[in-house]
């Protein structure tokens, strides 16, 4: 518990993979209610290729949103893991 107070230990990595399940879910239900509800984006088609297009390209741009974040926290350890051979 000690390291979690000090910033030793990073929740981040974890907090962000489930943010992503989370993510993926409501864009793909959302993309499913506009493709088979309409919900405002016209009527048939249109709203099949709107909704298409919020599963396939909202969960790739989510999907590297997250990934940019797990870089980052990647980036992180790297950096602490060189430092402590350093000062060894």
């Amino acid at each position: 518990m000690g390291e979690f107070f000090r910033f030793k230990k990073m929740i981040s990595l974890t907090l962000i993979k489930v943010l992503y399940v989370i993510g993926v879910v409501v864009l793909t239900v959302s993309g499913l209610i506009i493709m088979f509800g309409g919900a405002g984006y016209g009527e048939g088609a249109l709203a099949f290729i709107y909704g298409l297009g919020v599963i396939v390209l909202g969960n790739l741009v989510w999907r590297l949103i997250c990934e940019a974040g797990i870089l980052l926290f990647a980036i992180y350890d790297e950096v602490k893991s060189i430092n402590e051979k350093l000062s060894k």
